[in-house]
């Protein structure tokens, strides 16, 4: 398989203090890119800003989803298409196995929940349009665990994308450790919309095409349109370096994830943290040694590490929790620390769905997006530093 890959240069527009463009790198063709959004679960944050950028759409949406079983989302989706935007869904199976869950506010939408209905046959009987990735329609061997599409991603008008690490489940959204970041990028949006484009999905509007076909213009030939409902924060904008999608062996050309890691760990000058939910990815294990080894400060934050860092040339500080084990309603269940991030030097993001094993790097479908934002970085860095003082050894 071919390396597959939309590169994007750094956006430098609106710059603020604490946000530097690097150096010969020029303006984003598509215009300025800022963040509009940047989300920390548990609680309610992530499903309120997925709403807010749902229910903010004034022309088209984009969703794609590996677990999708929220009625609040799914209710916020159908009223977008109630409205006359155009919306289309993207759903990897996993979503058509499991009922939908959470409050209901209409009466489709409680009488589906009632019937135990999944989210796909919701939307579907809303009129909303649905494709869903089943694994035996993949090519290649029968595996015990198939390829999956692994994004939970939304595009709202061609120039707001938000994506994550967190699914679109009630405990992921209310219980996990989680995150969820929206940006205004041209390129971003039309990557992601690129990407549900290669899947030849019948109906699947052209990202660059002019009319949705009920006469609106497409936001991306707009400078703004997704004004509704967000909000920018008070920090400089963020500056996107790379973003790559892993198209999964079953639907063509894959891109190396784990190859961006390299590049940017080995750029490090001061510090990498890696915040991933599990770490197995022997390749990333060695980068992080050779960069503890150059005098670089690593730590690790993980719920489950399985391949080793410990040597006597590269000290590493590694924290790792473990799941936590609960009950709600008399129901034993499991809270993860499911996030996918590295950190590098002060400023420097790696974020997406791509998880540190070689499933997920080699064979599922995902997302990574590298940008600078010093609000994200804090923010990440404030969570790593309260689970590494308050809960050391264990979640």
């Amino acid at each position: 398989l071919i390396a597959a890959a939309v590169l994007l240069q750094a956006a430098s527009m609106q710059r603020g203090p604490g946000e530097h463009a690097p150096k010969g790198l020029a303006e984003p063709e598509d215009g300025p890119e800022w963040l509009l959004d940047f989300a920390l679960g548990p609680r309610d944050e992530i499903p309120q800003l997925i709403i807010e950028q749902v229910d903010g759409a004034s022309c088209t949406l984009r969703v794609l989803a590996f677990w999708f079983t929220y009625l609040p989302i799914a209710d916020a989706i159908v009223r977008a298409h109630a409205r006359g935007i155009d919306v289309r869904v993207l759903l990897d199976a996993r979503s058509t196995t499991h009922k939908l869950e959470g409050a209901c506010s209409t009466r489709a939408g409680c009488a589906h929940l009632a019937a135990r209905r999944n989210v796909a046959q919701y939307l579907q009987s809303q009129g909303v349009p649905v494709q869903i990735i089943h694994p035996s329609a993949r090519p290649g061997p029968v595996r015990s665990r198939p390829p999956i599409f692994h994004p939970k991603a939304i595009v709202v008008d061609g120039v707001t994308a938000c994506f994550g690490s967190s699914n679109w489940y009630l405990r992921a959204l209310q219980e996990h450790d989680e995150h969820y970041l929206c940006v205004h990028s041209r390129r971003v949006a039309a990557g992601f919309e690129r990407f549900a484009a290669r899947r030849q999905i019948a109906g699947w509007s052209d990202p660059h095409a002019r009319s949705n076909g009920s006469g609106c213009e497409l936001c991306a030939d707009q400078l703004q349109c997704n004004s509704t409902g967000a909000h920018h924060t008070a920090d400089a904008p963020p500056q996107v370096l790379d973003f790559r999608l892993l198209a999964g062996p079953f639907f063509g050309p894959e891109s190396a994830l784990d190859e961006v890691w390299q590049k940017y760990i080995r750029a490090a000058r001061s510090r990498v943290r890696v915040v991933h939910w599990r770490l197995d990815w022997a390749p990333l294990v060695d980068d992080l040694r050779l960069a503890s080894r150059l005098g670089v400060n690593v730590s690790i934050f993980t719920e489950t590490q399985v391949k080793s860092t410990a040597t006597s040339d590269s000290p590493i500080s590694t924290h790792v929790f473990g799941p936590r084990r609960t009950a709600a309603h008399g129901q034993p269940h499991t809270i993860l620390f499911h996030h996918k991030v590295i950190l590098v030097d002060e400023d420097i993001v790696l974020l997406g769905s791509v998880n540190a094993f070689r499933k997920s790097l080699r064979e599922d479908s995902e997302d990574l997006t590298v940008f600078r934002s010093v609000h994200v970085a804090a923010r990440l860095d404030a969570l790593c530093e309260r689970h590494g003082q308050f809960r050391p050894g264990g979640v």
